[in-house]
């Protein structure tokens, strides 16, 4: 991963790959203790992890 010069960070399709597998991890095959609770483990809500998940699907097309 690195900036660009806008400062916006720039990932190659391999990270964008084993970002989007960490997720899909995170929110598939948490114990089932914590799953419900997405957000003590992520500090983000359901939607917004929804949402991000989304967002990097659409940016590995």
């Amino acid at each position: 991963m690195r900036k660009d010069d806008n400062g916006d960070f720039v990932v190659s399709p391999d990270e964008m790959f084993i970002l989007r597998q960490g997720l899909f991890i995170t929110k598939y095959h948490l114990d089932p203790a914590f799953s419900e609770d997405l957000h003590a483990l992520t500090g983000v809500s359901r939607e917004e992890f929804v949402g991000l998940m989304k967002q990097v699907d659409a940016l590995r097309r």
